[in-house]
């Protein structure tokens, strides 16, 4: 007889006895009246441990919840939520894909588990694909043993360009991918959510497995889309700080400009060290990071001169001590003035030692080689090859390959010749006498060039 909750079945109680005996109606009614008890008493229990499980799912949320957002920086947030969609998951590969909204293509921003390739080459329009799909109707999809969501089978993205889909974007093995949609040893459970603020799309959380390891639920389901909800937040904090970040550089940066703009021989003089800033840091293989640094902190190395009076800046001739002393102040005011924003600590550093001499003569603080942040001696480096490339008002711009043997000359005094090494390397690869204005020579006797 049936075992049931009210409308619901859960399962059926059978009781056997030997021939020729045969349950009397009391007895028929009995085993009625228990099989509902027992309904009632699993229905309790399946409860009981659903309520656990969703309990226990929820406090792990909460968890990773904190993780993903205890990081403003857009890299890392990615990187947070990726890891705790694995996480809370217990799958094999997490991704998340960002919309351009300009181009409208899905790109994979993070992931984990998935070819390098992969991530480079995967790029999905809206409305193709699962992605596409996500993106385009604002829903999440399951998929269960390589089984398609049946309102993704009602869309023209049915089961055969699912596979390729699989095959191209989650596919870090496509063997063992083949294997689950051909019902071999290793099937697929995937999971994709919408990452949504204010109602408007703008990426998707996937994560998948493979194999009968882990099987994703509608529970899984729900915890993915919790997910998500709380990584859209991150992700969008994570952007409008990044905004500020920018807006405030960029603050900064006309503040120097300005500056700039009052002598003609200095205009786009930060913008040019920038420039050849980062393409030594690229020819030396920083980091993107470290780069990243290096350009905010060329941008705004000079913004310490705010402090330095015109007429020693615009002066046509030799400084007096007095006024050498006064202009010797920059770096550290530079410095200073960058300290005070709370995401510029590094890019500080960096300005604040750009007049650091390798042989440890320089200024404010004669730090020498290694004790220079390689950011500065690189600014060092650009800074000088710049200032010797463009007109003064107390000299003339010097050929580049000139400004090179000056600088070269002082590799291991002035300069590191690490970094000196790299300039050259960047400048011939980039540049030839041809593309960087050149100038009467000026020529170049026993003391080191004036490069403020």
């Amino acid at each position: 007889m049936p075992v049931r909750a009210e409308s619901k079945s859960l399962g059926v109680l059978a009781v056997y006895m030997r021939m020729p005996y045969r349950f009397s109606p009391p007895e028929i009614e009995l085993l009625t009246s228990f099989a509902s008890q027992a309904a009632i008493a699993v229905e309790r229990v399946q409860m009981l441990e659903k309520n656990t499980v969703d309990a226990a799912n929820y406090e792990r949320l909460h968890q990773v919840s904190k993780t993903v957002a205890s990081s403003l920086e857009l890299k890392q947030a990615l990187d947070n939520i990726t890891t705790a969609a694995l996480e809370i998951s217990g799958g094999d590969v997490a991704s998340i894909m960002l919309l351009d909204a300009e181009s409208q293509e899905l790109t994979i921003a993070a992931a984990r588990g998935l070819a390098d390739e992969v991530v480079r080459s995967t790029r999905v329009k809206v409305g193709e694909g699962v992605a596409g799909w996500v993106v385009e109707h604002g829903q999440s999809l399951l998929f269960q043993d390589g089984i398609v969501d049946r309102r993704l089978q009602e869309s023209p993205y049915r089961k055969g360009h699912f596979t390729d889909y699989l095959r191209t974007f989650l596919a870090s093995d496509e063997k063992r991918f083949t294997a689950g949609m051909t019902g071999g040893q290793s099937p697929i459970w995937a999971v994709s959510a919408p990452l949504a603020m204010k109602g408007k799309t703008f990426g998707v959380l996937n994560v998948h497995a493979m194999g009968p390891r882990r099987r994703f639920s509608e529970a899984d389901l729900r915890l993915v889309e919790g997910l998500a909800s709380q990584a859209a937040i991150a992700l969008e904090n994570s952007r409008l700080y990044e905004r500020v970040q920018s807006l405030f550089v960029e603050t900064l940066a006309a503040l120097a400009s300005t500056l700039e703009t009052k002598d003609p021989y200095t205009k786009g003089h930060s913008e040019r060290v920038r420039d050849l800033s980062v393409g030594i840091a690229r020819h030396m293989a920083l980091p993107d990071d470290q780069v990243n640094v290096l350009r905010s902190a060329a941008l705004l190395h000079d913004l310490g001169k705010i402090g330095v009076d015109d007429a020693v800046l615009h002066k046509n001739g030799i400084l007096t001590h007095e006024e050498k002393a006064q202009m010797q102040l920059h770096p550290a005011a530079s410095g200073k003035i960058l300290e005070y924003v709370d995401f510029l600590p590094d890019a500080a550093r960096l300005a604040g030692a750009h007049h650091e001499w390798y042989d440890g003569s320089g200024y404010p603080n004669g730090l020498a080689g290694e004790h220079i942040p390689l950011g500065a001696r690189i600014l060092m480096v650009a800074d000088a090859y710049e200032a010797m490339t463009s007109d003064r008002p107390y000299r003339v711009k010097m050929e580049p390959q000139e400004a090179i043997a000056a600088i070269k000359r002082y590799a291991g005094t002035q300069f590191d010749p690490k970094v000196v090494e790299a300039l050259v390397s960047f400048l011939s690869g980039s540049e030839t006498p041809e593309e960087h204005p050149a100038g009467v020579a000026s020529k170049f006797v026993g003391t080191p060039p004036r490069i403020s």
